[in-house]
């Protein structure tokens, strides 16, 4: 039981939310201006959409994130000459006016463009990811995260396309937890589990406590576009189809 629980808290603090964030550090929207996505998941999905504004490299410059019609965060980004992320500042939070305390994120990569450091500033807290090995592709396969002076060891595999296909987490010399994926043509997730949450009663938890999963184990579908951009996201679990997430693109005029 404790580990089960322990999974699912695991899950909802380190797993990036995918249906409803975009990940900065790995996408480029070439061509795209402004994104706008809308999410229908647990407990956001009565209004939840997030903005991101793009410059003509397909780099983020900033983005809100909104409940209905009220504005909740807003970050903006900064790059280096090559491109590569080096740090995402939060300007904006509704629940800290306090400008003194803000959230940053600090990227830093080595000669060969890989990222090394991931620091993130929140408070008087500092997490930090460390890349410490890497595959013959340049992606990461070890990362050190510290915290509050707990420290796990994320474990990554990739398929031929590079795309993540197995992910432990592991504490103490024990997996704490572990995701499959698998990818559709596009390279867009298709398929997910989490072994350890497989026919537990306690997977629900994941939902009932604003988690971003709906079952140990989901397949996705998309509905893409002319220009192959997806634009709603579907989740199928327990013979069940939920629309979860849909993206509005506006293109340069160029485009």
């Amino acid at each position: 039981m404790n580990k089960i629980l322990l999974s699912i808290l695991t899950i909802l603090l380190t797993l990036t939310a995918k249906s409803q964030s975009i990940d900065l550090e790995t996408e480029r929207f070439n061509g795209v201006k402004r994104l706008e996505v809308r999410s229908f998941n647990g407990c956001v999905k009565k209004g939840y959409r997030a903005v991101y504004i793009f410059n003509n490299k397909g780099e983020a410059i900033e983005s809100s994130n909104f409940f209905r019609r009220k504005l909740l965060s807003k970050y903006e980004y900064k790059y280096n000459e090559k491109g590569l992320l080096i740090e995402k500042t939060q300007v904006f939070d509704i629940n800290n006016r306090n400008k003194n305390i803000t959230t940053k994120f600090i990227y830093e990569f080595d000669e060969q463009e890989r990222m090394i450091s991931k620091s993130k500033y929140f408070g008087p807290w500092v997490s930090v990811e460390n890349f410490q090995t890497f595959n013959n592709k340049g992606l990461p396969t070890t990362i050190i995260r510290t915290f509050n002076n707990d420290t796990t060891t994320i474990l990554k595999e990739y398929d031929t396309f590079g795309n993540e296909c197995k992910i432990q987490k592991v504490e103490n010399d024990s997996i704490i937890t572990l995701e499959e994926k698998r990818y559709n043509a596009n390279g867009d997730i298709s398929y997910s589990i989490i072994p350890d949450l497989v026919g537990k009663d306690e997977a629900g938890l994941a939902i009932f406590i604003g988690g971003n999963r709906f079952s140990a184990i989901e397949e996705y579908e998309y509905v893409y576009d002319s220009m192959n951009l997806w634009t709603e996201k579907y989740v199928l679990f327990d013979n069940q189809k939920l629309l979860i997430e849909k993206r509005k693109y506006i293109l340069f005029p160029n485009r």
